[in-house]
């Protein structure tokens, strides 16, 4: 993807707020272990299925 970061904003893999090692912060995390510093993103996207008050998942 990186030779298209000039071309458009890049964005990482859609996550979840789930828990666990192949869901949410934890993949995403994983994610950018795999690029090691080599991946060029511009946001990251997430999709939120709890209540908007509860953002205790998302927090590091």
């Amino acid at each position: 993807m990186n030779p298209f970061h000039d071309q458009a904003e890049l964005v990482t893999p859609s996550v979840t707020n789930g828990l666990g090692d192949s869901l949410g912060l934890e993949w995403l995390s994983s994610f950018f272990d795999a690029c090691a510093g080599r991946c060029l993103v511009d946001a990251v996207n997430i999709h939120w299925y709890g209540s908007a008050v509860d953002t205790s998942d998302f927090q590091a």
